[in-house]
């Protein structure tokens, strides 16, 4: 996909530190835990990309928060969660199709 606004402004979350300043900033209390406020995140960040680094060393930890405990975040892959629309002319690239061993 195309990015129309390459200017669109990505949250880089690096380190657990940041994950935890992060939801300290934009929290959203639930049953006793403290999680992103994704519709307030996305007036400010079009997205949020969590860096391998930061998976690493928050997979399954909770941190605390102003608000309580950060839910332990769960995110298996570096990758960016999109929270607003930045893109055009949808197109495959490629489907790969699984090894069929002989």
């Amino acid at each position: 996909m195309r990015v129309t606004d390459p200017a669109a402004d990505v949250l880089d979350i690096h380190s657990a530190g940041t994950w935890a300043d992060f939801v300290g900033r934009y929290p959203l209390v639930h049953n006793g835990s403290v999680f992103p406020d994704w519709r307030k995140v996305a007036e400010d960040y079009a997205g949020a990309h969590m860096t391998l680094r930061a998976i690493v060393a928050t997979q399954g930890f909770r941190f605390p928060v102003g608000d309580g405990l950060a839910a332990a975040p769960y995110w298996d892959l570096e990758s960016v969660l999109w929270l607003r629309w930045h893109f055009s002319g949808l197109r495959l690239v490629e489907i790969t199709r699984p090894h069929d061993p002989e």
